[in-house]
């Protein structure tokens, strides 16, 4: 079976102030990738992953407030 690689997460550069985290979940439990931000756009990652594996992404979004 072949499995497949995740390389980088990435923001778009037009989304005005907004933080994202990016969280994987697997097997019933949720793991924090990482967080974007306009200062930080991208982020290396290294994950691999069977063709059989259950996983899902969530991205959560924070808006600044002034």
């Amino acid at each position: 079976e072949e499995g497949f690689h995740i390389s980088k997460a990435c923001l778009e550069p037009s989304q005005n102030g907004k933080v994202c985290s990016v969280y994987l979940e697997q097997d019933n439990e949720e793991f924090i990738l990482c967080t974007l931000s306009p200062k930080n756009l991208d982020e290396s990652l290294d994950l691999n992953f069977t063709a059989t594996e259950k996983i899902c992404f969530r991205v959560e979004v924070s808006i600044r407030w002034y």
